[in-house]
């Protein structure tokens, strides 16, 4: 089963090629659920969460799609501004919010937001490029598209682009990153799809046991991870997989994003798309959608790719 928030669902929604999934977002703290729904909303998803509970996340009303920021139930809401839809992937203990907005007529582009004040982030020669996960160095993770409709994975830090590719792939995503530089993700090969931790360019594969498909999200500064696989959400800790137990309906799918150091969890559930392409044929339609994007300004070099 695919995660519900995936780049190429993601991109749909900006795109104007999809509307939000019915979905619900929760905390999970001490083995409890609590529910996070923005006000007048009519859908609600979290993302990242950082170590003071703030949660970023994406909701959805009569208006349009927006991100937000929660905090202790105070919610902000994240709009870029001459921007259309836009969903917060990511914040870290600063408060700075990562996330991607759509371009009116075509495309998108990453944003770091902080104080209200916005600054597009861009990799050069690509047509949309999507913010997942920031640390407190103001490091980002994230992907990117170019002209072919093919898809790569960043790491932008120092004002400078690095393509993160996991050896022997035919795709790589990076979703989360750590204040120690750890990345995670998944990475699709011949024989499936693969989470991962990328610790200085050594690469561990997180492979659930008796499962098809595993998909890394979050990683906390002690090195936990989350993620979902065919059977649900799951937390990875040294090397040991422990399943997230999910008390909802069998209809509906459990994903796990984001961990905290205090072992909070940002989950959604919702049923899964029927007929769901799978991301790296989804990524190719979603870039060739874009092509008639005209391209925006650059936010910086890029740098040679790390394997």
């Amino acid at each position: 089963m695919k995660p519900i928030v995936t780049t190429v669902l993601l991109l749909s929604i900006l795109l104007g090629g999809a509307k939000i999934a019915r979905a619900d977002g929760f905390v999970l703290a001490g083995g409890v659920f609590t529910p996070i729904n923005v006000p007048g909303s009519t859908e609600t998803e979290v993302n990242g969460i950082n170590n003071s509970g703030q949660v970023v996340g994406l909701f959805a009303n009569s208006t349009g799609q927006y991100g937000f920021v929660d905090s202790g139930g105070d919610f902000t809401t994240i709009s870029v501004p001459g921007g259309g839809s836009t969903i917060a992937t990511g914040i870290n203990d600063g408060g700075q919010v990562t996330g991607v907005y759509s371009l009116i007529g075509g495309g998108a582009n990453g944003f770091i937001e902080m104080g209200g004040v916005f600054t597009t982030i861009s990799v050069p020669g690509s047509l949309v490029t999507v913010p997942y996960g920031i640390n407190d160095s103001g490091q980002i993770v994230g992907a990117y598209g170019n002209s072919t409709g093919g898809f790569s994975s960043f790491l932008y830090s120092g004002g400078l682009f690095t393509t993160i590719c996991v050896p022997g792939s035919s795709q790589t995503y990076v979703y989360g990153i750590n204040n120690s530089g750890q990345l995670v993700g998944y990475f699709v090969d011949s024989t499936g799809a693969f989470g991962f931790i990328d610790t200085d360019g050594v690469f561990t594969t997180i492979s659930a046991p008796g499962n098809s498909q595993t998909y890394a999200f979050g990683i906390n500064n002690s090195g936990q991870v989350v993620g979902s696989d065919d059977d649900g959400a799951f937390i990875y800790t040294d090397g040991v997989f422990s399943t997230i137990n999910d008390p909802f309906p069998p209809e509906d799918h459990l994903d796990a994003f984001g961990i905290n150091d205090s072992g909070q969890i940002t989950v959604n559930t919702a049923p899964e798309p029927s007929g769901l392409i799978l991301l790296p044929f989804g990524l190719a339609t979603v870039g060739i959608m874009s092509l008639r994007a005209r391209r925006p300004e650059q936010a910086g070099p890029a740098s040679p790719r790390r394997h």
